[in-house]
């Protein structure tokens, strides 16, 4: 009885020690647009325009032609207890990824058969600063993806561990839901039917390997039909997934798997390609500046020890002398392999979340190999550097969220933008990308277009949208004085835009009248209303 309820509280603590540190100064950074696009729809379609890709029979389906609205009907009774807030939009996606922790511990621990490396393995997880933040903000959109793509693995797992053949059932499910919450889960998918097949080895008898083999073929038709069928609906879903392959291309993309293999894997790539913070930061003091250094090479020397323990496993099956955890460390290795080689030749697969698919599979593998090349001292010594070199990750996250100005798009003064505008009568048009959304879901209110500017100084709207062409008869008609602009000002931003607009104004007889600014924590001048007056 006391081992069940210690064994118990080894696996709870941790999830809740995770749930604490995605929690920690919630309000930080702020809401950013892409963290949001599922909301507008999630609100009850305040804009008809924003983020409404797709209708069928008057229902929306799609907010992006390549994201259907999965998360957006999740979080319409979420929105309609707790409110649009930074509470109602994280929460809910930090919960969802603790039960997606606990059920990565699950199969490792099916499938390895090893309580303590299951339990390495979760407290590596757990302290994962990429992991944390990403799933924080949920940009990609990678919650949901996780929690599918572990669920699916988990339902193999638990199928081979009691044959119950209605699991199997449940399998094509969760991989439709998963295409259908965001279309780049079919690389998953499709290593998940690939890497499957190792485990023929596992069953004993000629009928349940042909059965195997048959629901698993019948399960690839399903989500082959099924993407066919999602791209006949919104014919623009794949138009972002040409294949590529020429020499720079590949030189490009061997240097986009370091590079976020590597950022991930230390907690930089998060904050590099959100601008969130700068390098710098990681220094912030000496000890993290030590760890920082001193560990610098960590991913290289734990990739090595994956592709060492590869090269062992392989000669073990090829001397029929592997045992049951090396089938399962090769179906982990797989989905590595065969995700990998999808995103590899997909020309636009070139941000953060598309290498994330590969997690936590590398973080398992490199476990598993720690423990099969070396004895309980080593194994622990890296599981203490491993967790070391996370938390001080974890740390500098932390320490930039209450002292560094982010990226304006992240900026949680939108609130104050937001709380300011509400009052305001009139349309208000953003000059930069990146604010209409969240002002939008704040507000409640349809009065936020997106004007892009041209290089020649033209005010330019998205044309697809017809809502919104008609900001062109404003500059056509020179009425630009019926409009509130609001610029980004913050040093982070692109500086061509407020040119621009600047340039335009004078050359057609305006001048700006500065109506409100805003600042950061430390004075950092960061949004800037303003309005048009005929000179």
């Amino acid at each position: 009885m006391t081992n069940n309820i210690w064994r118990s509280l080894s696996v709870i603590l941790p999830l809740i020690l995770f749930g604490f540190l995605a929690s920690l100064f919630l309000e930080r950074p702020g809401l950013q647009t892409d963290e949001i696009l599922f909301a507008n729809l999630s609100l009850g379609e305040i804009s008809h325009t924003t983020y409404i890709a797709r209708k069928i029979g008057g229902i929306t389906f799609f907010v992006i032609s390549y994201i259907g609205a999965l998360k957006s009907w999740i979080f319409i009774p979420i929105f309609k207890v707790f409110g649009f807030n930074y509470f109602s939009v994280r929460i809910p996606m930090i919960l969802m990824s603790m039960v997606s922790l606990l059920l990565v511990y699950k199969s490792v621990h099916i499938s390895f058969k090893k309580p303590l490396l299951a339990w390495m393995i979760l407290m590596a997880l757990v302290t994962e600063s990429t992991f944390i933040t990403m799933v924080r903000t949920d940009v990609g959109p990678i919650a949901i993806e996780y929690f599918c793509k572990i669920l699916s693995i988990f339902l193999i797992f638990k199928y081979l561990q009691n044959k119950n053949q209605g699991i199997f059932y449940l399998i094509p499910i969760i991989l439709a839901l998963g295409i259908f919450n965001k279309i780049n889960f079919i690389w998953f998918s499709n290593a998940l039917i690939f890497s499957s097949l190792l485990f023929l080895y596992l069953l004993e008898t000629k009928k349940e390997k042909v059965k195997f083999v048959k629901v698993l073929a019948l399960i690839f038709i399903f989500e082959c039909l099924l993407f066919i069928g999602f791209n006949k609906l919104n014919p623009g879903m794949v138009s972002s997934s040409n294949i590529s392959f020429d020499l720079n291309f590949i030189k490009t993309k061997l240097q986009l798997f370091y590079y976020f293999g590597k950022g991930i894997f230390d907690g930089t790539g998060f904050y590099r390609i959100q601008y969130l913070i700068s390098e710098e930061v990681f220094g912030y003091n000496i000890i993290s500046k030590g760890i920082y250094s001193t560990l610098f090479y960590l991913f290289e020397v734990c990739l090595t020890l994956i592709i060492v323990c590869s090269f062992v496993v392989f000669r073990k099956i090829w001397r029929k002398d592997f045992d049951k955890s090396d089938i399962f460390f090769l179906f982990f290795l797989g989905i590595i392999i065969f995700t990998g080689a999808q995103i590899f030749i997909v020309e636009n697969a070139r941000n953060l979340w598309h290498f994330y698919t590969l997690f936590p599979f590398f973080t398992i593998c490199l476990f598993y190999s720690i423990n099969q090349l070396f004895g309980a001292k080593i194994k622990w010594l890296f599981f203490l550097i491993i967790l070391i070199y996370n938390l001080n990750n974890y740390s500098v996250y932390v320490f930039a969220l209450q002292n560094k100005v982010p990226n304006p798009f992240w900026s949680n003064k939108i609130n104050d933008l937001a709380e300011y505008l509400k009052s305001k009568e009139g349309e208000f048009v953003e000059l930069d990308w990146g604010l209409s959304t969240q002002l939008l879901c704040f507000t409640k209110e349809d009065k936020f277009k997106r004007g892009f500017l041209t290089k020649k100084g033209e005010l330019m709207t998205y044309q697809k949208n017809p809502d919104e062409v008609f900001f062109n008869d404003y500059v056509n008609n020179k009425d630009l004085e019926k409009l509130f602009f609001i610029s980004i000002q913050s040093k982070l931003a692109d500086p061509k835009m407020n040119s621009i607009f600047e340039e335009m104004t004078r050359k057609r007889g305006y001048q700006t009248i500065l109506i409100k600014n805003f600042y950061e924590n430390d004075n950092t001048l960061i949004y800037s209303i303003f309005r048009l007056k005929k000179i």
